[in-house]
């Protein structure tokens, strides 16, 4: 068993422009510590870029996952997706956003799980929290 916790991730945000960006996927929380959170990316259920570290947060790095968006747009090459797209960003922002909810949830229902990610995770969540807070003062 390579995870602590496993959650499915549905993304579906109205930016201000009038645009909805979608994505939907799996996300798990690593058990020990790896180089950097990773995601297999997929536009309409095709594979485009596999253990990409860029549509995470940086400070997601017990993070592996799966996400399929069909508004992220894949490089000329198709070996990768248009990082500086608005869908780009916004769902790195809204994955961060699930990930930082789940982990609350984890942490009013299920204490002891929670009490053992951040034991072992402990620099990274001290870095979203950072981070977090430096977005919202």
């Amino acid at each position: 068993n390579m995870y602590m916790d496993i959650f499915p991730i549905q993304i579906e945000k109205t930016e201000q422009d009038g645009q909805v960006y979608r994505a939907k996927g799996v996300l798990y929380i690593t058990k020990r510590d790896i180089a950097g959170g990773s995601l297999d990316i997929f536009v309409r259920n095709m594979l485009i870029k596999e253990r990409d570290n860029t549509l995470l947060p940086s400070w997601a790095k017990f993070i592996r996952g799966i996400i399929d968006s069909p508004d992220l747009l894949p490089t000329a090459g198709r070996d990768n997706v248009n990082q500086d797209s608005t869908a780009f960003k916004v769902i790195q922002r809204e994955s961060g956003e699930l990930i930082i909810q789940r982990l609350i949830y984890l942490a009013e229902n299920s204490p002891d799980k929670f009490m053992y990610i951040n034991s072992c995770h402990n620099e990274h969540l001290k870095s979203m929290a950072i981070g977090n807070a430096m977005l919202t003062t």
